[in-house]
């Protein structure tokens, strides 16, 4: 799961009605995002398991179900600011 739980963490900071989606290319993780998610404050999340496919498969996967107009991708080790805003001005 790499930085997941502070993936989360620091995403859960974010203010709005964010949508989180999680593809676990291993599958080995998933009981560790299941839990790490379900006790994270977002109202809406999704974890997606899929066989070990290519990283931008795994990008195109995700962006076909989510709903939002602003799409931000992010490895399990990378970290969004501390302050940072999904809102657009």
């Amino acid at each position: 799961m790499g930085g997941g739980n502070r993936l989360v963490e620091r995403l859960a900071t974010a203010k709005g009605n964010n949508e989180v989606l999680v593809n676990n290319d291993g599958g080995t993780d998933h009981a560790l995002w299941s839990q790490t998610l379900a006790k994270s404050s977002f109202n809406h999340y999704y974890l997606v398991t899929s066989g070990n496919i290519h990283e931008i498969r795994g990008y195109n996967r995700l962006a076909k179900l989510a709903q939002g107009e602003i799409l931000v991708f992010l490895q399990d080790d990378d970290l969004p600011p501390v302050r940072y805003s999904l809102s657009v001005y």
